[in-house]
């Protein structure tokens, strides 16, 4: 009885071993194709080249372009203004579309500007208050006479208009309403009152340019596909 439990029991291992070598490389083989099926879902995306309707590749090159920059034109710095011009005889001669800065030097200071109007047109004169006076500033023709004024607070830009005749000679007067000096300078500036608008083939404001004494700007409008106003955009000049 044992020696048959004994032949039983190896020939027993005998299968176990056998079983053993055959299932050992079926789950090599498992266990690789597992691996290569991990290593290919790792791999990192690669882009296609899109595939035109004929059937050949259309690739497209996407080239970064360095940064440009645009080259701002200098700034023009104000023109001074010499004393004395306390009166018409020895006003300041100045041109359009000029920014002049100066101050009142002394107490119950006068400054007077004298300019020629090139043509026919109505003019627009602006003069920027410094914040601590309050400042009158008239128009006078050649003979004297006052055309145009007006009075500025503490910081405040006065705006003044006028109609000129070509060739003909008008003067600035500023001056502080109490007689006080100038701890700041002033900015004046006069140019031609204009406006140009420009259309859009809808017949619509693309935008407005503006060029008044100190302000010049440009407002540009923004509509919809159905022509509505969505918003302006006001850029200065």
């Amino acid at each position: 009885m044992k020696k048959t439990t004994n032949r039983w029991l190896a020939g027993a291992l005998i299968m176990l071993a056998l079983a053993a070598t055959v299932i050992q490389p079926a789950q090599a083989e498992s266990t690789q194709q597992q691996q290569v099926q991990t290593q290919d879902l790792t791999k990192p995306d690669v882009t296609m080249p899109r595939v035109s309707v004929g059937g050949s590749p259309t690739v497209t090159n996407t080239v970064e372009k360095p940064n440009t920059l645009i080259p701002i034109p200098p700034m023009i710095p104000p023109t001074s203004i010499t004393e004395p011009n306390n009166d018409l005889a020895h006003a300041s001669s100045i041109l359009a579309a000029t920014l002049y800065q100066t101050s009142l030097e002394l107490a119950a200071d006068l400054d007077v500007f004298k300019i020629t109007a090139t043509k026919t047109a109505r003019y627009h004169l602006s003069v920027k208050t410094p914040a601590l006076n309050t400042f009158t500033v008239k128009v006078l023709n050649s003979t004297g006479a006052v055309v145009a004024t007006g009075q500025s607070k503490q910081g405040i830009q006065q705006e003044i208009e006028f109609n000129a005749q070509a060739s003909s000679v008008y003067y600035f007067q500023v001056s502080d309403v109490n007689g006080a000096t100038t701890q700041q300078d002033y900015s004046l500036e006069f140019t031609e009152s204009s406006g140009v608008y420009v259309y859009n083939s809808q017949n619509r404001i693309l935008n407005y340019t503006v060029h008044r004494g100190l302000n010049n700007y440009r407002m540009d409008y923004t509509y919809d596909g159905n022509g509505v106003l969505l918003k302006k955009i006001k850029v200065a000049l």
